[in-house]
């Protein structure tokens, strides 16, 4: 059994390691909240590898991060989820 948090612990984790501008630290945690589809995670992962913030600035990297948010937005629009 994985032994986890739940996906806003990893965020907030992410939120308060960018404050105190440990950008590798923050990136690790946005990114495992990401990995399991934290909105506002993803949104500051893309963020993060466009200004190049704990990471070499990577514009198809945040490009992948924003296209998987589009895909979480097209999914919940066609269940009609959000309009």
């Amino acid at each position: 059994m994985v032994n986890r948090i739940r996906e806003n612990e990893f965020t907030i984790l992410g939120m308060k390691a960018r404050n105190e501008r440990d950008y590798e630290t923050a990136m690790k945690y946005f990114k495992q909240a990401a990995e399991e589809n934290d909105e506002t995670a993803i949104c500051i992962v893309a963020n993060m590898y466009a200004n190049g913030e704990g990471v070499p600035r990577n514009k198809a990297d945040a490009q992948k991060w924003r296209r998987k948010l589009f895909e979480i937005y097209k999914k919940q629009f066609e269940e009609g989820k959000i309009e």
